[in-house]
């Protein structure tokens, strides 16, 4: 399984260089693997909520197997019930 861990206090200034290394890994999972996203610690930013998000939309379109580590899963499930 491939792991990325989005540092959960980005500001504007390192989001470019973070969201840069996260479609890299994106691009760096083969059909068929494991990819897991999370989050650094809970209560993140919304910029680095905006890449977790961005991260598995664009994982969505790939046939891979999508975890969420403990911060990102309950940072996810705390979004859809705020949207629900």
């Amino acid at each position: 399984m491939s792991e990325f861990i989005i540092p959960a206090d980005l500001d504007v200034g390192m989001a470019s260089k973070v969201h840069s290394d996260l479609s890299g890994w994106v691009g760096s999972i083969d059909t068929g693997q494991s990819a897991e996203l999370e989050l650094s610690e809970p209560m993140p930013t919304q910029i680095s909520l905006q890449l977790l998000i961005a991260g598995a939309r664009a994982l969505q379109g790939k046939d891979v197997t999508l975890s969420f580590g403990e911060h990102a899963a309950a940072t996810m499930a705390a979004e859809t019930k705020a949207e629900g």
